[in-house]
């Protein structure tokens, strides 16, 4: 039987959601040998527009990578939930707390203080800490679908190991948001 996540990150242009996708689908393909897919939707303005990147990642060949039913959607915006809340019986809802409160609730949709936590993250690591790390980790919060190791590494290749240390502490920021 296969490991088969599926994820959506969505909100707005200029969040580092697109990166966000990329950086989860390297870890997984590059430095865990797992199969990897990511697909991008933005609007014509893409800065401040709606912003969406789609992640499959699998144990085994991927055939398409349409997200058919996503694991988990995290929305950092309220009009990225609402193009979402549909899902809600299905994924698992992963919403920014301090900027919008849905009036859908349940199990599986899981509030979380993200513009809060950029700030406190922000006055120690300045324009370093990004939102798209945090919510990679609020992912990984709920299921680590690639390992710590692995992230630590796309850091490294991508940003240096100045750099990875830091997106390693804003990460661990996520994932903690989503395990209190």
């Amino acid at each position: 039987m296969s490991n088969d996540y599926q994820v959506i990150f969505s909100g707005e242009g200029g969040q580092g959601l697109v990166l966000a996708g990329t950086i989860l689908a390297e870890a997984a393909a590059i430095f865990e040998g797992k199969y990897a897919t990511q697909t991008v939707d933005y609007g014509i303005a893409s800065r401040g527009g709606f912003a969406m990147s789609e992640v499959k990642i699998s144990d085994e060949e991927i055939d398409c990578p349409e997200l058919i039913e996503p694991d988990y959607i995290v929305a950092l915006t309220e009009d990225a939930f609402n193009r979402f809340e549909k899902e809600a019986g299905k994924s698992v809802i992963i919403f920014d707390s301090d900027a919008f409160s849905p009036a859908l609730e349940g199990d599986n949709i899981k509030g979380c203080p993200f513009t809060t936590t950029l700030r406190r993250l922000a006055e120690e690591y300045g324009n370093k800490a990004r939102i798209n790390v945090l919510a990679i980790g609020a992912v990984l919060g709920l299921k680590e679908i690639v390992s710590l190791q692995a992230m630590r590494k796309v850091f490294e290749k991508n940003f240096g190991a100045k750099n990875a240390d830091i997106n390693m502490k804003v990460l661990q920021a996520g994932i903690e948001m989503t395990r209190s």
